[in-house]
């Protein structure tokens, strides 16, 4: 049976904030490990033009489709859409939030769908594998209101408290 732990997080008010967290609980450095094949993290979460503007200066990533709308309405969305690594990076924040201390391996992304301004996500992660510390989470990227998928992967992890 897998664990549910709810909790809600604030965040600076220069993040759009995240809207919950669940299963696994948020832990500290140096806090014991537990966690089991099964075990879920899922969060969701909006992002502003202002904040793709944003990660667009900080990434040097300035693609009109992502940072200027008049210009994106010429393309195929019609409209500005999220960096893909910007909301891949939720994966990230599950894994730094619940697992602290933990060194990402590597992290696979399929874009299947754009993430629009505005557009609420729910980012999951669940435990497909634990071997020697080395944690392999099936990462899922789903846009709320169309409930369909916007992002799949893989992300792979060690935790030297599970070693």
């Amino acid at each position: 049976m897998r664990k549910f732990v709810s909790f809600t997080r604030l965040l600076p008010r220069s993040f759009t904030p995240c809207r919950r967290f669940s299963i696994l609980q948020p832990r500290k450095l140096g806090d014991e490990f537990k966690v089991d094949v099964g075990d879920l993290a899922i969060m969701t979460r909006r992002f502003t033009q202002e904040e793709v503007h944003a990660f667009g200066n900080l990434s040097g990533d300035m693609n009109p489709l992502h940072v200027d709308p008049e210009a994106a309405q010429k393309f195929r969305f019609k409209r500005t859409i999220c960096h893909g690594i910007l909301t891949g990076s939720l994966f990230s924040t599950l894994i730094g939030n619940h697992l602290p201390g933990s060194i990402y391996l590597s992290q696979s992304f399929k874009f299947m769908q754009p993430v629009f301004m505005e557009e609420e996500v729910e980012a999951k992660l669940e435990i497909m594998k634990i071997k020697r510390g080395i944690i392999t989470f099936k990462t899922t990227l789903r846009k709320i209101q169309e409930d369909s998928i916007a992002i799949e992967g893989e992300a792979v992890v060690l935790l030297e408290a599970l070693k």
